[in-house]
């Protein structure tokens, strides 16, 4: 969300952190406002500019605070996007990530994945709702099952807990256990480890250098964690929320004078000793992850194992997450993403010192692939109550919908749901009749199912297979592809992959998949979003034949080098068509399309050119007969020859050769008349075959009365029942139509669209929009035709 142009720009994501929080960190300002103001000329302005408007209310400075009030702001009313919110912020001058944050406390309604509410490493981060929900929710996120959920500091322990005023919707949750328990799975391996020993090793060189310049400032660390307090870092809010304190230890909350305090151990207080322990943790983690076959146990036994070779007590390891984040604060650490294999240790050794049950230790020699070695150790949650419990304890009303909810009495037990007041499996209906299903049982002698017993069966995945390629080549729009389960997915997909039938796939579609990894589902969600709406903005796109550049490469049908030269062919065009030589401008754009088609391996969901002969043989037969009428033969002055297969051009074509001599006249004059008496014209054309070149470059050299209107109209999308069929130019009496997927011959190429295009024009309806209106009877259809 970062606006700032120098920060913005970056590539690297970790990047973009670092150098937020150099500019942000009120470490950093303070260092900066004591030393010379060209010092200062690293603050961010956007960040100052929001921190005036907020005010400075979590300086730690007195005098700050006392002259510093906090001031009023209100953003108006309204649905806000992350896109609109950065848009406001650049336009009001101030940064809309940390806004963002602010207003996610007094918004009504926050649409964001399940994440924010039930994984603890982000919803820290979050700040929703005040610091008080923000300490339960940290540290309540693992509570063992039987104990009191720990309340945040400075909030009286023996105050009956109050449910929060909200209402918690979990959509789409037919998978919410997973989701839980992924939450609270950590993984890592040997590079995970040796870069958590590279941490651990920076750490004590920063120690060492802080001791030579502000001892004082670790002795005060130490003093405030003996007390139990937060150190007194000097940072925001906001900076806290960087490294938020993710796993708190419930055991280590003891009461002092009605106050619930977080107190870190003894041996873990000294920054020395605690960075010696984490050694003797990673040197532990490097031998044990170190095995020939899968292991599994639990957590006990993992701690044992380590308490007996390092002899560290697992209640000093509930304290790992707390004591790295203090001291990462105190040290003044910003680029906190370095250090994310050292957390995801703390993560580790704090979930499993905190939870006997629900969990299991796994290491895996090959967890890729047989016979690659390359062991990783999880600690895997297998309960997905441990991650809903502080949900369904913080918030009065908790709802989960899904349209596969099944069976519903399970998922009370699997989330440890137990005081549900609702339970209900509603009818589905749908408005219309839309769906036609088609049943397929068995492809030769293979029987198709998704059963257990045929799930393993890897030819019954690769006759799905099959099945799905067949689709694919005769269905023009998207398909969606469902699988029972996860698990069946992955077998399938593997099956598919080594067969060949993915890539087959691909070049007909192209491809995405839902994974267990939210970043990587967010990344397909988004490329799939904007592969629909260059799919649907194709006819526009088209037009613009620069455009439809873009429409290949941004699918990811071409790569630069294709782009570049097709782009160079396109400013071919642009030339020929500024020298007025429209015929040379139309097969240079032809050719254009010819290239991109072929570049791109021929995978468009209407390619006329690779099914055009087949389609026609279709309809060979219908129009010869149609031809052949004395009345149409008089009408087209075709003389009665016969109609053969072909456009003129892929084969010798009586027929065309005849209405070229009759009709392809210069006709500018005829159809400046006729616009001028106000009648009523269409002109269609297809967008394959670059022929728009030459009618756009008619249609500029038209001066006929009502032009102008026609000349200054928008383009508007043309849609169909089911799909977009292109777009629609209207203006005065002319309404020119570019038809999506097709080449000149509409009406062999794309006769569904234009039989609502001339279904539309003969009842004076308009193209722009949908056609909501059903499609007409049999008798009527052929009326239409004639």
């Amino acid at each position: 969300m970062c606006i700032h142009p120098d920060v913005a720009g970056q590539a690297d994501r970790d990047k973009i952190d670092i150098m937020c929080r150099e500019m942000t960190s009120n470490f950093i300002k303070k260092s900066s406002s004591s030393s010379s103001s060209s010092s200062s000329a690293g603050r961010c302005s956007f960040f100052e500019q929001y921190d005036e408007l907020i005010g400075s209310r979590y300086n730690n400075d007195i005098e700050s605070s006392a002259n510093g009030q906090k001031k009023k702001f209100a953003i108006p009313s309204g649905v806000y996007t992350l896109e609109d919110l950065r848009v406001a912020g650049g336009a009001e001058g101030w940064c809309p990530y940390y806004m963002t944050k602010r207003l996610l406390r007094h918004a009504d309604v926050i649409v964001f994945n399940y994440q924010y509410v039930l994984d603890p490493r982000v919803s820290a981060s979050a700040l929703i709702a005040g610091e008080a929900s923000r300490g339960a929710m940290s540290h309540g996120a693992l509570a063992k099952e039987g104990e009191e959920r720990p309340a945040a500091l400075a909030i009286d322990s023996d105050e009956e807990q109050q449910f929060e005023p909200a209402v918690v919707i979990f959509d789409e949750a037919h998978n919410i256990d997973d989701i839980c328990m992924d939450a609270l799975t950590v993984t890592v391996d040997r590079k995970t480890i040796e870069r958590a020993t590279s941490n651990v090793k920076r750490l004590q060189r920063e120690v060492t250098e802080l001791k030579k310049v502000d001892e004082a400032r670790l002795k005060a660390e130490v003093e405030n964690l003996m007390r139990g307090l937060a150190p007194a870092s000097g940072m925001s809010e906001e900076d806290e929320s960087i490294g938020a304190l993710k796993f708190g230890p419930q055991e280590l909350k003891n009461a002092v004078s009605g106050v619930s305090h977080l107190v870190i151990p003894g041996n873990v207080r000294q920054a020395e000793h605690f960075l010696g322990i984490l050694q003797q943790v990673c040197a532990f983690l490097r031998a044990y992850i170190r095995v020939d076959k899968a292991r599994a146990e639990g957590p006990l036994m993992f701690l044992h194992e380590l308490e007996s070779q390092q002899y560290i007590e697992a209640r000093t390891m509930k304290a790992f997450d707390a004591r790295l984040r203090s001291l990462m604060n105190t040290l003044k650490i910003t680029d906190i993403d370095e250090f994310s294999p050292l957390t995801k240790i703390c993560d580790l050794c704090t979930l499993a010192s905190l939870h006997s049950k629900g969990f299991a230790v796994l290491t895996d020699p090959c967890p890729e692939a047989e016979g690659i070695y390359d062991p990783q150790l999880e600690l895997s949650c297998l309960d997905a109550a441990i991650a809903m419990r502080p949900v369904v304890r913080r918030y009065k009303n908790v709802v989960l919908t899904s349209g596969t909810l099944s069976p519903l009495s399970m998922y009370p037990k699997l989330l440890g749901l137990d005081r549900v007041v609702v339970s209900e499996a509603l009818d589905i209906s749908l408005e219309r009749d839309c769906i036609r299903p088609l049943i397929v049982t068995r492809s030769n002698d293979i029987v198709l199912s998704s059963s257990f017993q045929s799930r393993k069966d890897e030819e019954v995945s690769k006759c799905y297979g099959t099945l799905l390629e067949e689709l694919v080549q005769v269905v023009p729009d998207g398909v969606v592809c469902f699988f029972t389960s996860k698990v069946f997915m992955q077998q399938v997909v593997r099956v598919w992959y080594d067969s060949g039938t993915l890539a087959r796939l691909s070049t007909h579609k192209v491809v995405f998949f839902e994974t267990d990894d939210v970043v990587s589902t967010t990344i397909a969600l988004s490329n799939y979003r904007e592969a629909c709406d260059q799919g649907r903005d194709d006819g526009r796109l088209s037009v613009r034949y620069h455009a439809s550049i873009e429409y290949y490469y941004v699918q990811g049908l071409i790569g630069k080098d294709e782009k570049a030269h097709a782009e160079g062919m396109w400013r071919s065009v642009e030339s020929l068509m500024s020298e007025g030589r429209e015929f040379e401008a139309f097969r240079s754009a032809e050719a254009m399309q010819e290239y991109l088609q072929s570049a791109a391996g021929h995978p468009f969901l209407y390619d006329t050119r690779q099914w055009g002969d087949t389609f026609n043989n279709i309809y060979s037969a219908a129009m010869e007969k149609y031809f052949a009428r004395a009345d149409v033969a008089a009408a087209l002055h075709t003389g009665g020859v016969k109609w053969q297969n072909g456009d003129g051009t892929a084969s010798p074509n009586p027929v065309v050769m005849n209405l070229q001599k009759e009709l392809m006249k210069p006709v500018l004059k005829e159809v400046q008349t006729v616009l001028s008496a106000a009648i009523p014209t269409m002109i269609y054309t297809g967008v394959f075959d670059g022929s728009s070149c030459g009618h756009l470059s008619v249609m500029g050299a038209l001066h006929m009365l009502g032009y102008e209107p026609f000349e200054t109209a928008s383009r508007e999308l043309w849609e169909g029942p089911n799909h977009p069929f292109g777009f629609v130019q209207s203006g005065g009496a002319l309404t020119f139509v570019w038809v999506s997927n097709s080449g000149h011959m509409v009406p062999t190429d794309q006769p569904e669209a234009a039989l609502d295009m001339m279904d539309r024009f003969i009842h004076n309806r308009s193209l722009a929009g949908k056609n909501e209106l059903p499609w007409r009877p049999a008798a009527d259809v052929e009326k239409i035709q004639l």
